[in-house]
């Protein structure tokens, strides 16, 4: 800061009188040199991704990011962007971000580091989801990710259940295949993801359900009229039931029956109900959503 500065002497005699030196400019010989440009880094996602750069007589720093080699620089406002040290919140859109400093010497001078390259490992770009599976089909888990240098598949049988790895088809794969099974409803399914520094990253779990299944359809019933007629389904993995009934098969509206929120409904029948179509409506734990078949109620004199 003193660079330019002049200094000069002021003589004082016995007698009062004052003399001055010509005066003397200190010029500092500094000379910005970057000592070391920052390195590569690799970081797990959600971490920060610390990029340096050594050099002397610098007087202000200011660091610049590219998304790829073909993009521009831009500025970053990332935590240190002025500083010697950018610290850079690792995210999988930025894995293979570039980034370089931007330096300016005391003596007004600018240079530019190398760019560093940072490599967010591992990076989960789609996270498995829950899926709804019918009895005897396959349920598919999948997870997208790059970085990886090895993937297992876990299973537990409720969240108060322990993690423990699968062998189904796919284990060590990006996509498990599960055969949906009754004794599976609920199972939850992640993956393990290994990076080749051996740290290691889990995806979220997801949860296996089962669509409710009709086990025992509708019936139609004949009753003469005032008596009661009722209809019946059995079904599994329902958590709850809603019973409608139509007047032609195609609009159908919720009953207020009695049971119409179970699984049989009682129906006090009148003339005018003659040709009424029944069907209940099954929800699952996950809320999907199975129609029974239509049943026809023939109401006679």
């Amino acid at each position: 800061g003193r660079n330019g500065y002049q200094y000069r002497c002021v003589l004082a005699t016995a007698h009062g009188t004052e003399l001055y030196s010509e005066p003397a400019t200190l010029t500092m010989d500094a000379k910005l040199e970057i000592v070391t440009s920052p390195s590569d880094c690799t970081a797990l996602e959600g971490s920060f991704a610390p990029f340096t750069v050594e050099a002397t007589d610098v007087l202000s720093y200011r660091w610049y990011y590219r998304r790829n080699a073909d993009d521009s620089w831009h500025a970053t406002s990332m935590k240190g962007y002025v500083t010697n040290t950018l610290q850079v919140l690792t995210t999988p859109n930025r894995d293979g971000y570039q980034y370089r400093c931007k330096l300016t010497g005391i003596d007004g001078t600018v240079n530019y580091t190398e760019p560093a390259t940072l490599t967010v490992n591992p990076v989960i770009l789609t996270q498995p989801t829950n899926i709804v599976g019918v009895v005897g089909g396959t349920a598919s888990f999948h997870a997208e990710v790059q970085n990886v240098s090895a993937i297992q598949w876990l299973y537990r049988r409720t969240s108060a259940d322990t993690w423990a790895p699968t062998g189904l088809d796919g284990n060590k794969t990006n996509t498990l295949n599960v055969g949906v099974t009754a004794g599976r409803a609920g199972y939850q399914y992640m993956a393990k993801l290994t990076n080749n520094d051996g740290s290691i990253l889990y995806t979220k779990e997801a949860t296996l359900f089962l669509a409710p299944s009709v086990t025992q359809q509708p019936a139609d019933v004949a009753v003469v009229a005032g008596e009661v007629a009722t209809f019946t389904v059995e079904a599994t993995n329902a958590v709850s039931y809603q019973w409608q009934y139509s007047r032609d098969g195609v609009k159908w509206s919720n009953t207020s029956a009695a049971g119409n929120k179970t699984a049989t409904l009682s129906v006090t029948t009148k003339a005018t109900n003659n040709g009424y179509r029944y069907r209940c409506v099954l929800t699952g734990a996950e809320g999907s959503v199975t129609y029974t078949d239509a049943a026809t109620l023939t109401v006679t004199q």
